[in-house]
């Protein structure tokens, strides 16, 4: 199988996983039209973590998750950037073996909520602008915050990216 194909099936697995671990975390409550966002998304922090197999061992995944109650289609959402971008750090924030710590948080400010995905990897390349990449998994991300009405900002330099999305109360 070639490379790119053994990738894109493995973003693909891990995008349904993400869906996935909402469905468990409805059964697990007994839910049916909101779910808990730490726990659904620890699940999926989890999922992601550990599609990624051999980089995981290198990188550690830390998280900060505030409960909060949230509607189905907007927990999907979330999960499913947070997935893309867990992924995008795991993948290119630590090359050649490079150690590293990825933190997923999401916490209330005010009357907004807010999800930030950080690292300590390499940064962006030099001239690149996420919000105008062609990658599909930064695409998804950026219509997913549409989608959500939520302000989507990235930051990189010095040390590490950083993605914070803030949206209003849940």
């Amino acid at each position: 199988m070639h490379p790119e194909t053994k990738e894109a099936l493995a973003a693909l697995e891990a995008r349904i996983s993400a869906v996935g671990a909402l469905y468990e975390e409805l059964f697990d409550s007994g839910g049916v039209d909101h779910v808990d966002l730490a726990d659904y998304l620890a699940r999926v922090v989890d999922g992601a973590a550990a599609s990624i197999g051999g980089v995981s061992r290198l990188v550690s995944v830390e998280r900060s998750l505030e409960s909060c109650a949230m509607d189905l289609k907007r927990a999907v959402s979330l999960g499913l950037i947070v997935n893309e971008l867990l992924t995008d750090s795991m993948k290119h924030a630590f090359p050649e073996g490079r150690r590293g710590r990825i933190l997923v948080r999401l916490a209330r400010e005010g009357g907004a909520l807010v999800l930030e995905i950080g690292d300590d990897g390499v940064g962006f390349p030099p001239g690149f602008v996420p919000e105008e990449s062609e990658g599909f998994g930064l695409r998804i991300v950026s219509l997913l915050a549409k989608q959500l009405d939520a302000a989507l900002s990235f930051e990189s330099g010095g040390r590490g990216t950083r993605t914070r999305l803030r949206l209003g109360e849940p």
